[in-house]
């Protein structure tokens, strides 16, 4: 993966590539200047959260979710770091 300012590059193994790059309504326009990019999932997550927390409900990302998430990105960083692949 290649990141440059608010796109991304994604390589696979078997050849091929695409961009990723969030598109001009994912952005917040915090004020000053300052934009945030791809938090609008963010902020509907959170507010997802505390209404399954008010309703008593399971949130649509449970911590099962977050927890697969998280292996994965631990995986990328454990790769980069022995510079191999590493297995999930």
């Amino acid at each position: 993966m290649k990141i440059i300012k608010d796109s991304s590059y994604v390589g696979y193994f078997k050849g091929g590539r695409e961009k990723a790059e969030p598109s001009p309504d994912e952005y917040i326009d915090y004020g000053d200047g300052v934009r945030d990019y791809w938090g609008y999932c963010h902020f509907s997550q959170i507010r997802d959260f505390y209404d399954s927390l008010k309703k008593g409900k399971e949130p649509a990302v449970t911590a099962t979710d977050a927890k697969k998430t998280q292996d994965l990105v631990w995986a990328i960083y454990e790769s980069s770091r022995r510079d191999k692949r590493v297995y999930l």
